[in-house]
Formats: C-alpha cells, sequence, structure tokens
C-alpha cells in the first residue's frame, strides 16, 4: 500500500511476493470469525473479505480452513468433527486439504509420538530448507496446528504442548491452536490450568 496499491490488489501474487504462501491467511482471520459462530461458511466469507488484503491461492485456502475450525468449534467439541467441518470449506484440488489428511493420516499411524507427525511434516512440506518462505508460509504452519490439535484430542494442556514444540511460526500457530481450544473448553488457559 505503501507504494499505492490499493486492496484488493494488494493480496495478488502479481503484486504481492508473499500473497501465494503467507500464514496471515489464517492469522488474519481468527478475530472475524466471532462474526459467525456455528456457520463456517458465514464465518469463510468474512474471513475472505479482510485476509484477500494480503494473500491469495493456498493461504486463502487456509482462511476457509481456519475460519471454519473455529466457526465449528462453538457447536462441536469433537476434534475429528471439527476437523471434518474444515475439510468440507476447501476446495478438493486444495494443497491445505492434502495438509489436513496428511496430518490426520501421520497421527493415526504415530497417536502418541508428535515427533513423527513433525518430521513426516517438516519432510514432506519444507520448501526452502528452513528459511523465510518455510517459517512463515502455509504448509508447516497449517500442518503444526492440524497435528496439535489431534496430539490433545481435545484437552487443552495437551494441545498446547505440541503446539509450542512443532515450531515454525509458533506464536500464531499456538494462537490459532488455543483459540480454537478456548472455544471448545470455554475456559482461557490460566484458569484452565490451575483448575
Amino acid at each position: 500500500m505503501d507504494i499505492g496499491f490499493t486492496p484488493p490488489s494488494t493480496g495478488y501474487n502479481i503484486f504481492n511476493p508473499w500473497a501465494e504462501f503467507n500464514i496471515s491467511g489464517q492469522f488474519l482471520c481468527e478475530t472475524f470469525v466471532l462474526l459467525a459462530p456455528g456457520m463456517p461458511q458465514t464465518a469463510g466469507k468474512i474471513g475472505l473479505n479482510y485476509t484477500t488484503v494480503a494473500i491469495s491461492n493456498e493461504p486463502a485456502q487456509a482462511t476457509q480452513l481456519f475460519t471454519a475450525l473455529i466457526s465449528t468449534a462453538f457447536l462441536e467439541n469433537d476434534i475429528q468433527k471439527i476437523l471434518d467441518a474444515g475439510e468440507e470449506a476447501i476446495d478438493r484440488n486444495s494443497k491445505i486439504l492434502q495438509i489436513v489428511r496428511d496430518g490426520r493420516s501421520w497421527h493415526s499411524r504415530y497417536p502418541d509420538d508428535w515427533r513423527e507427525t513433525r518430521r513426516l511434516l517438516k519432510e514432506k512440506y519444507t520448501q526452502e530448507g528452513g528459511a523465510t518462505r518455510d517459517w512463515n508460509g502455509y504448509e508447516l504452519n497449517t500442518g503444526s496446528v492440524i497435528g496439535s490439535l489431534l496430539c490433545g484430542n481435545g484437552n487443552f494442556v495437551k494441545t498446547l504442548q505440541p503446539a509450542f514444540n512443532f515450531g515454525w511460526d509458533a506464536d500464531n500457530n499456538v494462537a490459532t491452536t488455543n483459540y480454537i481450544m478456548i472455544i471448545i473448553t470455554g475456559k482461557i488457559p490460566g484458569n484452565y490450568i490451575n483448575n
């Protein structure tokens, strides 16, 4: 915007080289979901209205995934059903869909070993050997949130531990995971841990 582009062109790949991979499709949508609790399609539309000023393509699929997860968490506390709703919200040909499915598959093979899920995620989705594209890209970060939700299976503390440990853009991944868990449990972290 500083050089004269205005939304929505600020989210086009041709003008914004970060638009095609940036994680902001995840973290820009979270607040806007509160306008549509329990309505994942509406939440997705609202989320896209605000996130596409910065992103497009697969990160926009991330917006739709995360708005669906958060919105569904208002009505459902089963992680598998929440993830089902997330899958329903995204394009069948999306890379994001494959990331979710991979996370679910890896976790089902190694349900007690988050490290193995992380290793497989890193092995398949690393783009730049740990450079900016990886720690700020949608692939590893989406996979981290999915893996954390699966590892915790509805338990607040057990969900946040791997969210921190997966790494990459951990502050955003922990925030997203935490957001979903607060909605599911109805408790903020300090109250949950102390009670």
